[in-house]
């Protein structure tokens, strides 16, 4: 490479840095959809992730509800209630949790 080849590199080289640095400052306006096929099975998969919860739920308060019984039954019962009040302030935001996120949304 030659003296004058490296000076025509370094004289073109600012014209294109000015021509690419206003693409480069474009901010990226990319859609927000999903690709086809993925919207059916990411609500089949929420579907069942929220039965599971809500299973967990109901079996949460028989649990603690049963606990409840029994230690009531011995003379004491304030941790079992407790944990009752803790599973049923869980069920009540599991069941707010679709309302919440179409607020949000």
């Amino acid at each position: 490479m030659g003296r004058s080849s490296v000076l025509a590199v370094a004289l073109t080289a600012p014209a294109l840095m000015v021509a690419t640095a206003a693409d480069a400052f474009a901010a990226p306006n990319p859609s927000p959809n999903l690709p086809g096929g993925v919207q059916a099975k990411l609500d089949t998969l929420l579907g069942m992730g929220m039965a599971a919860v809500i299973v967990a739920c109901v079996a949460g308060v028989f649990i603690c509800a049963g606990k409840l019984a029994i230690s009531l039954r011995h003379g004491e019962g304030a941790q079992a209630a407790g944990q009752l009040i803790a599973v049923l302030v869980a069920c009540v935001l599991v069941g707010s949790g679709a309302g919440i996120v179409n607020y949000l949304i």
